[in-house]
């Protein structure tokens, strides 16, 4: 089930240069509380929810508030707020907020993120502690191959190996929890794709691979399938998702991956997003 925990939170907002197009803010993970002190009003915004920057405070709490445009406090809420155009091909189109800061939403918008930073810091994070992925002689670990709980995917399992641990890898297979191999991939050119067919969920496997011929092995379990559909639906949640870049579907992917810590899938939708926002 879905663990507790306290999480960077990762805020993505409408932002750009014409002033007179109406832009929205769309939150992605953790919390960002909008004030205005005079008019007493106050609006929470929480994942999925959107903001519209000419009427910020829409459904905010308080007796005097009226619709309208506005320059309200922005707060994060306990956590790192980083805020993004939802369409931004680039990291430049960024602004962060440390938790507990505050400044007007003008002012905000003003400034510059770096979410490629924050991405990176993920994945490196999890490669600090990943576990599953060790050689058969040694407690080496092998980097962006599947361990712990991973999402059971639609049509295939990527997994992209990491280049520049080792120069050359092939002989890829998986096993059952019987010790029954489902599935192997001899060559590998630049990545591993096992058909979504050998996958069930609520089930462990193993695997195993060469690298710079040495042979590795590592666990992983597929999802709980209430897990997942809610997973899913918290996803689903951000108004318009579907019709979302690639690109900015992996920033949110990645995202929610994190918060759930399925690991393995907040790796992979984070490289997407920082190699160039393809498509899974």
């Amino acid at each position: 089930m879905k663990s507790i925990v306290t999480l960077t939170g990762l805020v993505l907002a409408g932002l750009a240069a014409a002033s007179s197009q109406a832009l929205e803010l769309v939150v992605i993970e953790g919390s960002v509380e909008l004030t205005d002190p005079d008019a007493g009003c106050v609006r929470s915004a929480v994942f999925g929810d959107r903001i519209d920057t000419e009427d910020p405070l829409a459904g905010a709490k308080g007796a005097q508030c009226a619709s309208g445009a506005s320059d309200p406090q922005v707060r994060a809420v306990d956590t790192l707020a980083i805020l993004c155009e939802p369409g931004a091909s680039d990291a430049e189109n960024c602004v962060d907020l440390a938790a507990g800061d505050s400044k007007s939403l003008s002012e905000l918008m003003a400034g510059e993120g770096d979410v490629r930073g924050w991405l990176s810091y993920l994945v490196a994070s999890v490669r600090a502690t990943a576990f599953g992925g060790k050689r058969l002689d040694s407690g080496d670990r092998l980097e962006f191959f599947p361990s712990g709980s991973v999402l059971k995917p639609k049509r295939e399992l990527v997994i992209r190996p990491d280049y520049e641990q080792h120069r050359q890898y092939s002989d890829f297979t998986l096993i059952s929890e019987s010790g029954d191999t489902l599935y192997e991939q001899p060559v590998i050119d630049g990545a591993v794709r096992v058909p979504a067919e050998h996958f069930e969920f609520e089930t462990d496997y193993a695997w195993t691979v060469r690298a710079d011929g040495r042979t590795y092995q590592g666990e992983f379990a597929i999802a709980y399938a209430e897990d997942q559909a809610l997973f899913q639906e918290e996803l689903q949640a951000v108004e318009g998702y579907e019709t979302l870049s690639p690109r900015m579907k992996a920033l949110l992917q990645a995202a929610k991956a994190r918060e759930w810590q399925y690991n393995f899938d907040m790796e992979q939708a984070a490289r997407r997003y920082l190699a160039d926002g393809g498509a899974r």
